[in-house]
């Protein structure tokens, strides 16, 4: 069991990192879902990575490890699974034509909905080349991480600077119009912190007297709206 999502994903990706860099104690931890793990004993016990300098120490006291059902000696009901969304990020791939190098991107696609209003998703205007706030339509956007060095079906966590695109010629980018930071299309893709679907991105309420509610990056972080992606 974990304090939050966070410190699961977190701590994941200190284990995942520990054995991408060569050290191969904790390689047969497989994750099963955001809280559900599986790992061989004889190798490298999954609770033993939180004291393991090596590994993931920083997350002693953050994390409860408990055993399943062992015959009679251990009578463990099941923490019920939770219908979250896993946040994997694609991968990026260069294609060559006629010795020009242009990257695309080939990506999961996920919804971005608002976590205090499930039925509000986020929608790419076309008409307005901006995206909106609805609760009638909703667009499926590709989130990929900026460090192409990791693979796909890495889980992005909070730290992770992160890239939105409507499909892999159209990138969303931050448009500035009269002062304010609203999310359209554009050729130079918008880099930012995946941490700020918590409260980085707001509503512009009427949006140019349309009645349309366009997304807006919040001047500052925290005075936005939570988004959770949805798949």
């Amino acid at each position: 069991m974990f304090a939050t999502r966070e410190v699961a994903d977190n701590w994941w990706r200190a284990v995942t990192d520990s054995v991408a860099s060569g050290y191969d104690r904790f390689a047969d931890i497989k994750r099963v879902s955001p809280h559900f793990y599986t790992h061989d004993p004889y190798k490298g016990n999954i609770q033993q990575t939180t004291v393991d300098s090596n590994c993931a120490s920083n997350f002693s006291g953050k994390v409860i490890f408990t055993l399943l059902n062992d015959d009679t000696g251990r009578v463990i009901n099941m923490v019920p699974m939770v219908n979250y969304t896993d946040h994997l990020s694609g991968r990026r791939y260069v294609l060559r034509v006629h010795f020009v190098i242009d990257s695309f991107l080939w990506s999961t696609r996920y919804y971005i909905r608002s976590a205090v209003s499930p039925t509000t998703f986020w929608y790419y205007d076309a008409s307005n080349k901006v995206v909106v706030a609805s609760q009638h339509k909703r667009t499926k956007f590709i989130v990929h991480l900026g460090d192409d060095a990791r693979p796909r079906g890495t889980v992005i966590v909070g730290s992770d600077d992160v890239f939105l695109a409507l499909d892999p010629n159209t990138k969303i980018v931050v448009v500035n119009r009269d002062g304010v930071d609203r999310l359209g299309p554009g050729q130079r893709p918008f880099r930012f912190r995946f941490s700020d679907f918590n409260g980085g991105f707001g509503i512009e309420y009427d949006f140019e007297g349309s009645g349309g509610d366009a997304i807006a990056r919040s001047p500052t972080v925290g005075d936005g709206e939570r988004w959770e992606l949805a798949a």
